[in-house]
């Protein structure tokens, strides 16, 4: 009978490390730089490693920030198999009308959820899990009865849980389930005249509130689809991403692709691995613009192709990851290279893989998903 292990978290790690370097938190947070209260919240579990903390970690310690960065991706994943969590694929804040700075995500089966904790405290009803109930007995009421209303009444008792951008278990719900329970509180106040409690009562304004945000929001993106005015805007938006995800100028290489994610590569294809040498076949290099750069973002794809062209012979000056900055880009490659590795680590051969790759991390053009998955099968 095989024995499951669960990996080590990082908590434990750091703690090891710490033992093993006769340190203390105190300490190391003045070698490294890093702040004491972020090493210790670390400690007890309750912040992630981040790129900027496995760089410190790393040089510290003298080896590679892949150490870091694996330890927490394998944890990560560990922790939302294990409870059925969901992922965060992407992660912002909405305004709605009054109401600033609303936390709103993508989930990795590409539902969009908003904050269950902030949507509950918009309508001042609390801002804790244990509200989800109290949003549900709002909607036990005479007036009531329909079988929408009891299927939404299921539905906002059970938020869905996903693990957010900083690691730590949060809840949200569908951006359907907030039009529709909106529009059923301003049912009850309408067929009741308002003689609801005071709770009801408040929970209804601050509701009309955000459906008419909603509408003015629709009627906006209607007219910039009329007068071609979102392509402006899309612009203006691309520009903001760009700044923030390229550097300026290139960066001096620095290793970013973990040997881990080479040899399960080899692995699943079949190919025979070869720690010692650092040349791969060009394929290899298609294979890895596929699996991870084209599911990154599309838009950031052709802005790295346009800063990074390959010459006639199809060699770029230097790597993608070198034009990235640490603050955004960076990040935001490590954790979709290492989501993808969890991806192999599970997998036996290249076509289950690679379906489930494009379940996870679909791309928008599927013709090219064709053809570079045929290619991927030579």
């Amino acid at each position: 009978m095989s024995v499951h292990n669960d990996p080590i978290s990082p908590a434990d790690f750091l703690n090891q490390r710490i033992q093993e370097n006769k340190l203390t938190a105190y300490k190391l947070s003045r070698e490294t730089g890093l702040p004491q209260s972020r090493l210790s919240e670390i400690l007890s579990s309750k912040r992630r490693i981040t790129t900027e903390t496995a760089l410190a970690l790393s040089q510290y310690f003298r080896e590679s920030p892949d150490v870091w960065m694996s330890i927490q991706a394998k944890w990560d994943i560990n922790e939302s198999q294990k409870d059925g969590s969901h992922r965060v694929l992407a992660h912002g804040t909405l305004k709605l009308g009054p109401f600033a700075n609303i936390p709103c995500y993508v989930l990795d089966d590409s539902t969009r959820v908003i904050s269950a904790k902030e949507f509950s405290g918009i309508l001042q009803i609390g801002t804790s899990y244990a509200n989800a109930s109290k949003l549900a007995n709002l909607l036990d009421h005479p007036m009531l009865k329909s079988q929408k209303i009891k299927d939404l009444i299921k539905r906002v008792s059970k938020p869905l849980k996903f693990i957010n951008e900083k690691g730590i278990v949060a809840y949200g719900y569908d951006g359907n389930i907030i039009v529709d329970y909106c529009k059923a509180l301003l049912d009850v106040r309408r067929q009741t005249r308002g003689q609801v409690s005071k709770v009801l009562l408040k929970a209804a304004d601050m509701a009309e509130a955000m459906i008419l945000s909603l509408a003015e929001l629709g009627i906006q993106a209607l007219i910039d689809e009329a007068t071609g005015y979102q392509l402006v805007r899309h612009r203006d938006e691309l520009q903001n991403l760009f700044d923030r995800f390229f550097r300026k100028n290139y960066a001096a290489w620095a290793k970013t692709f973990p040997d881990e994610y080479y040899q399960n590569l080899f692995r699943l294809k079949a190919w025979k691995w070869s720690a010692l040498s650092s040349k791969r076949p060009p394929v290899v290099g298609k294979l890895t613009k596929d699996i991870v750069y084209e599911r990154l973002d599309e838009d950031v794809l052709l802005e790295l192709e346009r800063l990074n062209p390959a010459n006639d012979k199809g060699r770029r000056k230097v790597k993608h990851h070198q034009w990235l900055t640490e603050e955004i880009g960076h990040p935001r490659l490590a954790g979709h290279l290492y989501a993808v590795i969890g991806l192999m680590r599970g997998q036996n051969n290249w076509e289950s893989f690679y379906h489930l790759l494009q379940l996870s991390f679909p791309k928008k053009n599927e013709h090219v998903q064709l053809e570079l998955a045929d290619l991927g099968n030579t």
